[in-house]
């Protein structure tokens, strides 16, 4: 979905009023409260925190029993800290709006995900330098009904197509070769990325707001082109 395409779909939700020409921050203006955008803050610049070396959601373990539960999901996986984080780090999007679930289709809820799958990423790397994650979008296909997020930490001996070439944020270049439906020779930055049958697909955000998943071998970094 690209920003102009939401645009519209904000002016149908607001058609009692005026809206004609109106960008992101003229909805702002006339909709947003900023209290609103402190409580949002918490959603895309969010808390995490560590337990017995797992990374969760500050939200996720805020009591002992969430404590508890994690523990006893640790040890149903046989100590296995990577699939417990993967049980706990999955998010998703439309559920954390409760009564207003229904409110967004795949396309938007994926749109939020990319977004939250970049400012996530970004807040890991700050609060954990010396560690690494997997931050992939899942599609309802795969989770069972909704997009969603799953992040978890990757150890050097569980990485294998998850060592990417390319990381969150990296500008690249498209191959000109490249079918047309990629955008071959366009600039654009990588805002996810998911592996297919031991194949690596990125997620490439271009400069007006579309995003295309592109296979590895179709790129190189805007350092060496």
């Amino acid at each position: 979905m690209n920003k102009e395409k939401l645009l519209s779909k904000l002016r149908a939700a607001h058609s009692d009023g005026d809206t004609k020409g109106f960008n992101a921050f003229d909805f702002i203006h006339a909709f947003g409260s900023g209290r609103e955008a402190l409580l949002y803050s918490q959603l895309f610049w969010p808390e995490f925190t560590e337990f017995k070396g797992m990374i969760f959601l500050q939200q996720t373990i805020e009591t002992e029993d969430d404590k508890l539960k994690i523990e006893q999901t640790f040890e149903c996986y046989e100590r296995d800290s990577l699939r417990t984080e993967q049980n706990f780090n999955t998010v998703e999007i439309p559920s954390l709006f409760g009564r207003r679930i229904g409110e967004t289709d795949d396309e938007e809820d994926r749109l939020l995900a990319e977004i939250l799958a970049k400012t996530w990423a970004s807040r890991l790397k700050i609060l954990f330098p010396t560690r690494q994650f997997a931050m992939k979008i899942l599609n309802p296909e795969e989770t069972g009904g909704e997009v969603a997020i799953l992040f978890y930490q990757i150890n050097r001996s569980q990485r294998k197509i998850t060592d990417y070439k390319y990381d969150w944020g990296q500008e690249v270049y498209v191959d000109t070769t490249a079918p047309s439906n990629f955008r071959p020779g366009q600039l654009g930055s990588i805002c996810g990325m998911r592996e297919i049958n031991e194949h690596a697909l990125y997620l490439v955000e271009f400069s007006d707001g579309e995003a295309i998943e592109i296979p590895e071998n179709l790129m190189e970094s805007l350092k060496t082109k």
